[in-house]
């Protein structure tokens, strides 16, 4: 099935979808260095996941400024 088909041309989710894709992923390297996929924090934590309260923590701590960074960039794609 793909879902291409059943989403119409000039539907919002392909607005948004075309302002994602067009952020430059460095402005999230301030809350994140590394990207995400840094391999020794990976490696010494033994792979372990955080739960729900962690990534709210890094959201609302480490994140708080991206977002913000984020929304003004995607509001300036907006048409």
């Amino acid at each position: 099935m793909d879902l291409e088909e059943d989403i119409p041309a000039n539907h919002l989710v392909r607005v948004v979808d075309t302002a994602v894709n067009r952020l430059d992923d460095a402005i999230f390297d301030v809350a994140s260095p590394g990207g995400g996929r840094d391999i020794m924090f990976m490696w010494i934590a033994g792979r372990q996941r955080p739960d729900f309260r962690t990534t709210n923590r890094f959201r609302s701590e480490r994140m708080k400024t991206v977002l913000e960074t984020v929304f003004t960039v995607v509001h300036q794609f907006l048409p």
